[in-house]
């Protein structure tokens, strides 16, 4: 997912294309429809597509995908089973790197679903995040579902709290140091209980969801790069600080 964004943010012109039918446009072998049988009041049938369900459909669709735009991938196009980006980093290249997509979608008899397909915007979804000209952005309603959400009983309701935040934790400057009481909280060896500091982190770790910065991949000329590294450990921070005509960037690093 990293490597997706990177590659997206910064596009002055984006195309969200949506696959029609996903995997249901892969055939499978005559020879393995077999295992695909099912049984109904009318008789016995096999799937001549691939359905979905199968414990390896995903990751074959995924391949077949990474096959059909082998040429274009990371090029003008990031493809994440059946969404589709197309993308330009000039406007002006944006007709054509469509038209290349469009060529490639006919060959391999890719079809698309128009109704939720996006041509032509500056800014779009991808993979849960904002991505743009000026960079990553937090989808709001990631930062509106964590604002609303109460102080948690019990262990369970804080592993459901982390699952929500570490999707966004590259957002949170020193998202460890942050987390670390509500993290000991969480030791077998204690019983749970919610500490004064643990409860003041809660509310840091949402009131800095609500100030997130535009996240932004390093410029191949940059001169001066700051490197940030926690007290807790000497490996180097997910964000490094690039300081540019007197503003302050956040670079993300993956």
């Amino acid at each position: 997912m990293d490597h997706t964004l990177q590659v997206v943010t910064g596009s002055e012109m984006l195309s969200m294309l949506d696959g029609f039918s996903g995997y249901n446009q892969v055939k499978v072998a005559e020879e393995d429809q077999y295992k695909m049988a099912f049984i109904t009041p009318w008789g016995t049938f096999a799937y001549q597509k691939m359905p979905f369900g199968l414990i390896n459909a995903g990751a074959t669709f995924q391949r077949a995908m990474d096959l059909a735009f082998s040429h274009l991938k990371d090029i003008s196009i990031v493809v994440y089973l059946d969404d589709l980006t197309v993308f330009s980093k000039d406007r002006s290249a944006h007709i054509s790197n469509l038209e290349e997509f469009f060529i490639h979608c006919r060959k391999h008899g890719i079809s698309l679903n128009p109704k939720k397909s996006i041509f032509a915007v500056t800014e779009g979804k991808l993979l849960g995040h904002i991505v743009s000209k000026e960079g990553t952005k937090i989808d709001p309603k990631h930062v509106k579902s964590i604002q609303t959400l109460p102080l948690p009983t019990s262990k369970k309701g804080v592993h459901s709290f982390f699952g929500k935040v570490n999707f966004l934790k590259r957002f949170i400057p020193n998202f460890v140091e942050l987390t670390r009481h509500i993290s000991n909280m969480m030791k077998k060896t204690q019983d749970f209980k919610w500490s004064s500091e643990g409860k003041e982190d809660f509310k840091k770790i949402k009131e800095a969801l609500s100030k997130a910065p535009v996240l932004v991949s390093p410029p191949t000329s940059v001169k001066n790069l700051f490197f940030t590294v926690t007290p807790l450990t000497p490996h180097v921070s997910d964000t490094d600080v690039e300081k540019s005509r007197g503003c302050r960037k956040l670079l993300l690093i993956s």
